[in-house]
């Protein structure tokens, strides 16, 4: 229990420390189609998945699961469907990243196979956080939007998109244009791409820390 508190307040004190980092605004569509050679590490499959519900969760369709979400295998007998719930931002899936990282892009298809063609058309709106421990009931204003929405057409196909700069996250989720049973999306895999945020020794943040301590306290005498 100790650790687990030191750990906590360590990566506190680290996205304290870099959440002057500006995330990336612009999402741009590198490639479209299967996984192949070269292709970097998914973050996604350590973390954590979350969505509101999934269709296997009322006992139909049981091939389509949260964890499928990030289970690292494709196609569609492993891929989430919502059950129609929505929240305020509408239906969602997302991985919790289990860690502070610098994303540099991601990637997620209808059917990475590929051969299912249906439920993906519409717009998906990207969005991280870097809420510690995120999940399907962390609240909206602790989520911010990247770019505008990622419009698919006519192709089911996985997909690769890139950041136009490094993006803290310790979250990841994508709001879908529907959900249920009857035409909501499918997302085969979500794919997340990037590098940890280095954790300093325990004596820098401690520096760190009363520094960002002695900043409040001068801001603090100065208003008063």
């Amino acid at each position: 229990m100790k650790n687990k508190f030191l750990n906590t307040a360590l990566l506190g004190l680290v996205l304290a420390a870099t959440s002057l980092t500006s995330n990336a605004t612009i999402i741009t569509l590198d490639s479209t189609g299967p996984t192949g050679l070269n292709v970097p590490t998914n973050l996604a499959t350590s973390g954590t998945a979350f969505a509101l519900d999934a269709l296997a969760d009322a006992g139909v369709h049981l091939i389509h699961t949260i964890g499928a979400l990030n289970d690292g295998i494709y196609g569609n007998s492993n891929s989430w469907i919502g059950n129609g719930a929505t929240g305020t931002s509408g239906a969602f899936a997302g991985i919790n990243l289990n860690g502070s990282f610098y994303l540099d892009g991601f990637a997620f298809g209808r059917d990475n196979k590929p051969h299912y063609i249906d439920r993906s058309d519409g717009d998906y709106i990207i969005q991280v956080t870097t809420s510690i421990s995120p999940d399907e009931n962390t609240i909206d204003s602790l989520w911010t939007t990247l770019d505008g929405a990622v419009s698919v057409s006519s192709s089911a196909i996985r997909k690769v998109y890139s950041f136009d700069g490094p993006v803290l996250a310790t979250g990841f989720r994508i709001i879908v244009p529907t959900t249920g049973i009857s035409g909501g999306v499918a997302i085969d895999e979500i794919e997340l791409f990037g590098t940890a945020v280095s954790v300093p020794e325990p004596s820098v943040l401690a520096i760190f820390a009363l520094g960002l301590m002695g900043l409040g306290s001068r801001r603090f005498k100065k208003q008063s």
